[in-house]
């Protein structure tokens, strides 16, 4: 875990999660991760229901303009996108950072519920 200076946010980096010290990124790169990664690309396709995009700024793993490059793209293609930005510390912790908001989205859509967009 980085250790910050006073007012810094902590982040967690996912080498300290592995048991050989290799960052995430690295072990999907190998077999049989790298073909499951590439399976689940999300540019390949455009979203036909509205979609919610989560994406921390302090992600340690994908940078957030990826995410919002997403967006964009899947809005240019006619998708309902609202694309939610936050400051959550690192990769895995921002899934619990916006998990709130990630439950509110598919109950609002069952209750009929316009979906908003940042498009």
């Amino acid at each position: 875990m980085h250790h910050p200076g006073p007012g810094q946010v902590p982040v967690l980096n996912s080498r300290f999660l592995t048991a050989g010290g290799r960052p995430l990124t690295e072990r999907l790169k190998r077999a049989p991760w790298d073909k499951l990664v590439a399976d689940q690309q999300l540019v390949r396709g455009t979203p036909a229901v509205p979609a919610l995009l989560s994406h921390s700024a302090l992600d340690d793993e994908v940078p957030q303009q990826v995410g919002r490059t997403l967006a964009a793209d899947w809005c240019r293609r006619g998708a309902t996108v609202k694309f939610s930005g936050d400051h959550a510390p690192g990769h895995i912790a921002a899934t619990a950072a916006t998990s709130s908001e990630g439950r509110r989205w598919p109950a609002d859509r069952f209750a009929g519920r316009s979906a908003p967009s940042t498009c």
